[in-house]
């Protein structure tokens, strides 16, 4: 009925690598993480997998296509199509801005990237922080006033997201955090509670937009050194990769002028490059970033009071009688009625920039056209 993902820590996942020599330490994990009532069956069975959900995606093929004849292809959509032949370079330098002081280079460096490319692939293994740096990228595309989906095959990675996302809070209030969760039917009435619970909390608040604007200049003002210092570190990284692939070369061919043009003219090249980089203090990107860190609550949590109270607005009242309406079954015709318009969608990304997703109920949100600027996909392979 359930991954066996859903009661092993993402910290202890490296184990199902190699299950059959991991058997009885999983078993113990399980062991220990099941209910009570619950135990462990290890008697072999045999059972089809299959998933009865069919999907018609004609809507979907349809879109690519005219975008394709029209010649305006989103950047994903390009680089499916080979044609994304260049990246397009960012006129903007973007604000990091992070939820705790965990984060490491190569973590920034993938949000760096997230937000300066228009395609962007993190691979790592379990434990190596991706959950942590989905959500520092999705609260840097906030900060940045870009509207994020978030999406995966299982509710399980967009549960973890949703309770950081949900946990993020200012001195003594109560959290705030403009986002919305899309699941099946069922978890509708449980989805539209906590955003009439955030609307209630917000709506008698009273924010001060200068106050907002100037805390947002704060980070912006350091921007532009912590992106220096990137760009450093990934000339760094890309230095360090070459120094590996020139080795691997000299091991695997043996001509000696291949070998002499190697070692001679690419690594001088390389040594000139890594001695103009200098040293890069590492722990200083780190700290100029954590910088304000209190201001920077304060700025995420009135910005999201400011985005909850346009449900007031008399354009959402369709929205509001949603939120308030007591038999479950007609919210949830109601709600999934009310995403099939694109207009809808538009008007809720003014108040909700952030949407987690399963693969399957993004269908419900509006048509298939680009509604967001960032789309996050977590575990991209396995998605529907």
């Amino acid at each position: 009925k359930y991954r066996i993902t859903k009661y092993i820590d993402n910290g202890d996942l490296y184990l199902l690598e190699d299950f059959e020599k991991n058997i009885e330490q999983i078993k113990d994990l399980l062991t220990t993480t099941l209910p009570s009532s619950c135990k462990v069956d290890d008697n072999p069975y045999i059972f089809p997998l299959q998933r009865n959900l069919i999907f018609n995606l004609k809507n979907e093929f349809a879109e690519i296509k005219s975008m394709k004849d029209k010649n305006c292809l989103t950047e994903p959509l390009k680089a499916f199509f080979g044609r994304l032949v260049k990246i397009p370079e960012s006129k903007y330098d973007t604000p990091i801005v992070l939820l705790d002081n965990n984060a490491n280079m190569k973590q920034l460096l993938a949000i760096h990237n997230a937000m300066k490319n228009p395609v962007s692939y993190i691979q790592g293994p379990p434990g190596t922080g991706k959950t942590s740096t989905i959500v520092n990228t999705i609260l840097t595309a906030f900060f940045n006033d870009k509207t994020v989906l978030f999406t995966s095959y299982n509710n399980k990675p967009i549960d973890g997201v949703a309770e950081k996302l949900s946990k993020i809070t200012y001195d003594n209030y109560p959290p705030l955090f403009p986002m919305l969760e899309i699941k099946n039917n069922d978890k509708i009435p449980q989805a539209l509670k906590k955003v009439r619970s955030l609307y209630e909390t917000a709506k008698n608040k009273i924010v001060f937009k200068d106050m907002l604007i100037k805390k947002k200049r704060l980070e912006l003002d350091k921007t532009e050194k912590i992106n220096r210092l990137l760009e450093e570190y990934e000339k760094r990284v890309e230095i360090d990769e070459t120094k590996i692939v020139l080795d691997k070369m000299t091991d695997k061919i043996k001509t000696m002028e291949f070998n002499l043009f190697l070692q001679g003219i690419e690594s001088k090249n390389l040594k000139k490059r890594e001695d103009n980089l200098g040293k890069i203090d590492y722990k200083e990107t780190i700290s100029l970033i954590n910088e304000n860190k209190r201001d920077f609550f304060m700025y995420i949590y009135f910005k999201t009071v400011d985005l909850l109270k346009k449900i007031d607005l008399s354009e959402y009242k369709d929205f509001k009688d949603i939120l308030y309406m007591e038999k479950e079954e007609e919210q949830k015709k109601a709600f999934n009625q009310y995403l099939r318009n694109d207009e809808n969608i538009y008007k809720l990304l003014n108040i909700f920039p952030v949407m987690l997703v399963t693969c399957i109920s993004a269908r419900k949100v509006g048509s298939p056209k680009q509604y967001f600027d960032l789309t996050i996909m977590d575990e991209a392979s396995q998605c529907d």
